[in-house]
């Protein structure tokens, strides 16, 4: 078990500043997972911290010692590419034994450590194939495999499960918990994929234009986000939001858009009271505006409710779930901000949609007819408030 930190890294290629000032502490044990869309810089970061990379500024510590420049084969770390890395000209054995026999472990020594893993991670009987003869599932294990014979002290894994379906990148998950629980080495887990994130996870570190946005639990991310990316990014939909205005009213201060007054929380008026009379972002996720008759037990007594109306635009059908595209209010444009942050196309949909459609998670009985004007209920307690120019949260 390795303590890993990262103490004020930067990187540039070229011009581009990849990793701005990056600082984040990894427990010994921890599963730690890198997430963030394209071009973040969790790559780099994650080179960086195996030594195949080299930081403009900052140091990486491995246990309080400082391995900046230390090179990679005396870290004593495993590194599993997104790519896999295998050799197709050699069999699955050679490609496990392979960075045993470059350190000059005895063959005896080799064997053992191959075949325990291989037995470990169910593939002794393909040892003898190679990398073109293996199913997608079998040429993972077999780069588990070449990681675990390592017995390192630090795991590292860059997107490893990316190109795999959906099953199967379950199933592997399972296999690498099942390492983590028997090895109680420190993981640090690089994805885009916020489901691996979950299920991988002890925290979650959001990576953003070089920076790490946020570092907590999966929970933590979702119930309490501390930037509108943070908020938008992590989640089932993208965030709604709005622009609005605090306004006091006789119950409390309330959220004016100009089309609708949402009451502020209980909670959340003592960090909005200085907001009075001034603007700011309202964060409202789709899964908390349900269908007046379909709302699920918990909200009914445990949320206050706001009731809206809006012009039902189109349906989508997901599962035992649809999602509401809905008409009637104008969505702020930090919602197409966070979104071509996210996905570089945000602006488009803006306009595309006139500005105005939002979006709402209801039951999938519900059966509104497509161009009416529908009631909706929004979770008043699940109100997220954010600085107009700062992005950050103001209360969430």
């Amino acid at each position: 078990m390795t303590r890993v930190q990262i103490q004020g890294v930067t990187k540039k290629f070229g011009r581009q500043e990849v990793l701005r000032g990056i600082d984040l502490d990894v427990q010994e044990g921890e599963r730690l997972v890198l997430l963030g869309p394209s071009g973040t810089g969790k790559t780099t970061l994650l080179r960086i911290i195996a030594g195949l990379e080299v930081p403009d500024r900052g140091a990486v510590l491995f246990d309080g010692e400082d391995v900046t420049r230390i090179p990679p084969r005396d870290r004593n770390l495993a590194f599993v590419f997104e790519s896999l890395a295998l050799w197709p000209h050699i069999t699955a054995y050679e490609n496990i034994a392979m960075g045993l026999e470059f350190r000059g472990l005895p063959q005896d020594e080799i064997q053992r450590r191959v075949q325990r893993v291989a037995e470990y991670l169910g593939i002794g009987a393909f040892l003898d194939r190679r990398p073109t003869q293996l199913s997608a599932g079998q040429m993972q294990r077999v780069a588990l495999a070449r990681a675990l014979t390592r017995e390192p002290r630090l795991f590292l894994f860059d997107e490893p499960m990316a190109h795999l379906d959906p099953p199967l990148r379950v199933q592997i998950q399972r296999e690498l918990l099942k390492v983590h629980a028997d090895t109680g080495a420190t993981f640090i887990y690089v994805t885009h994929d916020q489901a691996t994130a979950s299920r991988l996870a002890h925290r979650v570190a959001v990576m953003h234009q070089g920076k790490i946005e946020q570092v907590g639990t999966a929970d933590e991310l979702y119930d309490h986000p501390k930037t509108w990316f943070v908020a938008g990014f992590i989640g089932p939909h993208l965030m709604n939001f709005f622009d609005v205005v605090i306004r006091q009213g006789e119950g409390g201060l309330v959220a004016d858009s100009g089309q609708f007054r949402m009451p502020v929380p209980d909670r959340a008026i003592e960090y909005l009271w200085e907001w009075r009379d001034k603007e700011v972002v309202l964060g409202i996720r789709p899964e908390h505006i349900h269908h007046p008759a379909f709302l699920p037990k918990a909200v009914t007594t445990t949320s206050p409710l706001k009731r809206i109306r809006a012009q039902l635009d189109l349906k989508e059908l997901l599962g035992d779930k649809q999602l509401y595209y809905c008409k009637g209010f104008k969505i702020s444009k930090v919602r197409a901000h966070v979104q071509s942050l996210i996905l570089g196309e945000g602006f488009e949909y803006y306009e595309m949609t006139e500005g105005d459609t939002f979006l709402a998670l209801v039951d999938a009985a519900a059966d509104d007819p497509v161009g009416e004007t529908i009631e909706l209920d929004v979770e008043v307690d699940q109100c997220k408030f954010f600085d107009p120019q700062t992005g950050r949260a103001i209360y969430s």
